[in-house]
């Protein structure tokens, strides 16, 4: 679990500067830049990505007193969490339950893996000893590539094996050929209640994040 845990600070700190604080998509409607959307958020606690307006700012994204980095979308993220790569479904509901108990509050995981089941059971597994609340709990999933032509509804097929209603940030997993229509797809599922922020994963070449 700590080999785990200490990967997973790396990959959050790079999703949180790459794939959420500097991700622009070329429509400039973009529902994560606008501040009309994060006025319209809903109030909870600030460990459950709750809009933040005086946390931080803009140049001090990273708060180390709470352990959280605030996104463009207004919500913040714990720095500190747990992967599942590689975990079977069982392995995932056990690792994410522990994880939980034992104070992490934000879950990374994907498509790809092939383990949201389980990570949505190790989840509703602590909500229902009382652990945690679903707020209070950072999930984070990916748009794996063979959803990029299915996008809206690899979001939902995601939705449906967590077991829940909304996913606190989905991210686009790697380049593909329709990255701007993929980031669409998500800013029309944060439009709709499913995802709250919105990003992109392993963008490792300014050309490649050029194209989103």
């Amino acid at each position: 679990m700590k080999r785990i845990a200490v990967w997973i600070v790396i990959v959050c700190l790079m999703m949180a500067l790459v794939g959420c604080s500097a991700a622009s998509p070329k429509d400039t409607a973009s529902t994560q830049a606008s501040s009309e959307t994060t006025t319209e958020k809903p109030a909870q606690t600030e460990s459950g990505s709750t809009p933040s307006t005086d946390a931080v700012t803009a140049d001090n994204t990273f708060n180390f007193s709470t352990k959280t980095v605030r996104l463009n979308s207004g919500y913040t993220m714990p720095i500190l969490g747990l992967g599942t790569w590689t975990l079977s479904n069982d392995e995932a509901e056990n690792s994410v339950y522990h994880a939980l108990k034992d104070g992490y509050r934000l879950i990374d995981t994907a498509r790809y893996y092939r383990c949201e089941v389980g990570v949505g059971k190790g989840v509703r597994r602590a909500i229902n000893e009382g652990i945690v609340t679903r707020e209070e709990v950072f999930i984070t999933s990916k748009i794996m590539p063979s959803d990029y032509e299915r996008a809206s509804q690899g979001i939902d097929d995601s939705l449906a094996d967590l077991g829940m209603d909304y996913v606190d940030l989905m991210l686009i997993h790697q380049p593909g050929s329709n990255d701007e229509a993929v980031y669409k797809a998500m800013e029309q599922a944060v439009r709709d209640g499913k995802v709250r922020s919105i990003g992109i994963s392993n963008y490792y070449t300014p050309e490649a994040f050029a194209d989103v």
